[in-house]
Formats: structure tokens, C-alpha cells, sequence
């Protein structure tokens, strides 16, 4: 797995922002964009380390990582390249299967995520309690 990223140009940047832009303003109303950033947030805010309730080490950077990957992967595990087992990431990354399971589970739990076979027959899976 090749980790080495080029940088993007600021005229890259600018040319997908403008894109997105024309493409957005004619199919997404306001209501649709504040319900979109609202989405966003939630999934930021649960990806940060800040959002998580158990340790995630000394490198907030790696925390951070692992939360996106444990996300993506409850989402939707073909999400990463060659749908890998969520053992199978935790090794590529140098992690322990149980430091990604205890992140995927709290995305079960938060999004109320039930789509894959074993999740859905979990005996053990519990609904977010309300605050």
C-alpha cells in the first residue's frame, strides 16, 4: 500500500471547487446544503479524536485515521480498496483488530449502522443511548 500523497495544487483545488459549484447549484437547494453540512459535521465530529469516548493512543493524526477507516469500513467495506476484513486493515495500518473494532462498534451504536450480515444478527448490538 503506497502512503506517499502528492500535493495538490492550489489551482487544482480551485478548478474542483469551482466544479462542484456549477454541478451543486443546479440540483441542491439551501435546505439541502444545511442538511448536508449538518451530515458532515456529525461524521467529523465522530471521526475526531476529540468524539471518541476510549483511548486512541498518543498521535491524534493515527486516531483519526483509524476512526475514518473504521467508519468507512462499517459503512460499506468495498468503500476500501479490495473490501479487506477489518483485521486485515488493522494489520496494514499496524494496529490491533480490537483498537478498529471498538471504533466501528461505537459507528454501529452512533449512526444506528445495520448493513452488512454479521450486523444485522449481532446479539450483542445495542442502540445509542439518548442524552
Amino acid at each position: 500500500m503506497n502512503t506517499d500523497l502528492e500535493p495538490i495544487s492550489t489551482d487544482e483545488l480551485s478548478e474542483a471547487a469551482l466544479a462542484e459549484n456549477e454541478i451543486l447549484e443546479q440540483i441542491v437547494t439551501e435546505e439541502d446544503r444545511e442538511r448536508f453540512l449538518t451530515v458532515v459535521e456529525a461524521i467529523l465530529t465522530f471521526t475526531s479524536p476529540k468524539g471518541s469516548r476510549v483511548g486512541s493512543g498518543s498521535d491524534p493524526l493515527k486516531a483519526f485515521g483509524r476512526r475514518v477507516l473504521a467508519l468507512a469500513w462499517t459503512i460499506d467495506p468495498s468503500l476500501i480498496e479490495e473490501s479487506p476484513s477489518l483485521a486485515a486493515i488493522a494489520k496494514a495500518i499496524g494496529c490491533t483488530r480490537a483498537a478498529l473494532s471498538v471504533h466501528s462498534a461505537q459507528a454501529h451504536r452512533h449512526f444506528g449502522i445495520r448493513r452488512s450480515r454479521g450486523q444485522c444478527h449481532a446479539w450483542n448490538f445495542k442502540e445509542v443511548k439518548a442524552a
